[in-house]
């Protein structure tokens, strides 16, 4: 067990590492500076209406690393580009849901949203997929580093069955 969070952590910080030379190398975002930021998922290409102007004057953007603008729009020298990361969910529209679908660690159905799944966080699959396919990925896009969402799936699950989801606030 203590071997693999040293495998996580190395891993992680591999990662992080590897994120920040990718795109940091000419930027220097310090995010105690940030003072106006947006945050824009659910984008469908024609569809979805933004405006590049509008992003202007902004320090940070958030967005969803499967379905976002085109980020030459956005490379602004002084905006950080954040992806969008559920940890505690996984949605049908995931580019990597067809492999994931069925597995052990992907619970019921959020019934808040239609589509996002619980998972399993203490399942080391799901860890594996998000740190070796996820994060890698929001890497070679060039984001500039990462937002956790639903962190507290751990918490409800834990809750709702405290026997079966035993140690999922710790994982």
């Amino acid at each position: 067990v203590m071997s693999r969070k040293i495998l996580l952590f190395i891993t992680v910080s591999f990662l992080l590492i590897l994120a920040a030379r990718c795109r940091l190398l000419n930027h220097n975002h310090d995010l105690s500076q940030v003072d106006k930021w947006f945050i824009f998922l659910d984008y469908e290409e024609g569809i979805s209406e933004y405006s590049v102007d509008d992003a202007k004057g902004y320090d940070m953007a958030i967005f969803d690393p499967d379905s976002h603008p085109f980020f030459e729009d956005f490379f602004y020298d002084d905006m950080a580009l954040i992806a969008y990361v559920s940890v505690g969910e996984a949605e049908e529209y995931r580019h990597y849901w067809d492999d994931i679908k069925g597995a052990d660690f992907v619970l019921e159905e959020n019934v808040n949203w239609e589509g996002n799944y619980y998972v399993d966080v203490r399942d080391y699959e799901w860890r594996r997929t998000v740190i070796e396919e996820i994060l890698p990925d929001i890497i070679e896009q060039g984001f500039d580093g990462i937002m956790l969402d639903t962190l507290d799936t751990a918490d409800f699950l834990e809750y709702k069955d405290p026997v079966k989801y035993e140690g999922s606030r710790k994982a």
